[in-house]
């Protein structure tokens, strides 16, 4: 017997005993009417679902290899980073932003800012000791040295109330270095040329420049009376003053109205 077709327009297609296996599919064709599907056979239904995965699976590729084309130059770029690290690194920068720092220059000027805030009150605390210490130092150089002038001017007959006096004139002459007064750098013996000028010489001069400030007795090497030793016996304990300036005539006015000076001129004034 013929094999049978499938499907067939009429059913005088087939051989009278054949017949009988075909039925009416609706549309005026007629079909084999079979109770299972044979092997190999596949429905339009199935055909159809099938048509459509295939379809979702070639789309689906599609994209994929355009992801995988996308994300291989950035695979490359990342080679050897620690993407947790850098996530945590970016949370990092977020907070500095919110404290506001945006540039690695703010980063500077941040450290920089609270250095000095922590380092300001040591500053000053510092300040105040070394400024103390060289006050302390000061008063220290101004007792020396007014001890050390004092001992020499009451030796030479100085009279005590002339001493600031004195101790201002030694000022500029004599200096305090290392505890010790010294004369400054550009104070040199007229006795010993070369040598620095010291106290005893300096305060011989001034029992001359500054008669006044010692005792008449002329004690010590003070020479209380006029060029040429002649002149007038002054009363105990009254002071000369040679050749006065404005100034000093001004300073010394109580005390020659009380009789307690006297202004003496050399003959050559």
């Amino acid at each position: 017997m013929a094999a049978l077709a499938p499907t067939i327009d009429k059913l005088e297609d087939v051989a009278e005993p054949a017949r009988q296996f075909y039925k009416s599919d609706g549309s005026g064709k007629f079909v084999v009417d079979l109770t299972g599907a044979p092997t190999g056979f596949v429905s339009a239904a199935d055909l159809a679902a099938a048509n459509a995965r295939v379809v979702e699976f070639r789309d689906n590729n599609i994209t994929l290899k355009r992801t995988v084309d996308e994300l291989t130059p950035l695979k490359d770029k990342l080679a050897g980073v620690d993407i947790d690290a850098a996530k945590a690194a970016l949370v990092q920068v977020e907070e500095l932003k919110k404290k506001g720092i945006t540039k690695p220059e703010d980063i500077a000027t941040a450290i920089t800012t609270a250095v000095n805030a922590a380092v300001a009150p040591l500053t000053q605390q510092i300040t105040s000791i070394t400024t103390t210490a060289q006050e302390a130092q000061k008063r220290a150089d101004a007792g020396t040295m007014r001890s050390t002038i004092q001992e020499t001017f009451t030796k030479a007959g100085g009279v005590p109330e002339a001493l600031d006096f004195v101790i201002n004139k030694a000022a500029g002459v004599f200096i305090v270095e290392g505890g010790n007064v010294k004369a400054a750098a550009n104070q040199f013996s007229v006795d010993k040329p070369g040598e620095p000028l010291s106290i005893t010489e300096w305060m011989t001069k001034l029992t001359k420049d500054a008669s006044f400030a010692f005792k008449g007795s002329g004690g010590g090497g003070a020479n209380p009376l006029p060029a040429g030793g002649g002149g007038p016996i002054r009363p105990a304990g009254q002071l000369v003053i040679k050749n006065p300036t404005p100034q000093q005539l001004g300073e010394h006015a109580a005390d020659i109205r009380a009789g307690k000076m006297r202004v003496e001129y050399d003959a050559d004034k």
